[in-house]
């Protein structure tokens, strides 16, 4: 009986280390999905953070776009 019991224990560690690993990326932005008060988030604001969470952990984009020109006001501020 403790045979099988501590095979049944070995297999149940096991099984949920293989599944902690298996969840995805977005399970880290679903579980920070909390509000000030510590509420979990719905709805709109809910949405809006997945969307940016998610692309925060996006992988960085291959070809680096060039910087925007600097407008007329900018430019006076520098001199």
């Amino acid at each position: 009986m403790t045979c099988k019991s501590i095979i049944l224990l070995a297999s149940f560690a096991i099984s949920s280390l293989v599944f902690a690993q298996a969840t995805p990326a977005t399970g880290n932005c679903e579980a920070k999905a909390v509000s000030k008060t510590g509420k979990p988030l719905h709805g709109a604001a809910k949405t809006a953070f997945m969307k940016n969470c998610s692309g925060m952990h996006a992988a960085p984009a291959t070809e680096e776009k060039a910087a925007p020109a600097k407008t007329a006001q900018q430019n006076k501020m520098a001199d």
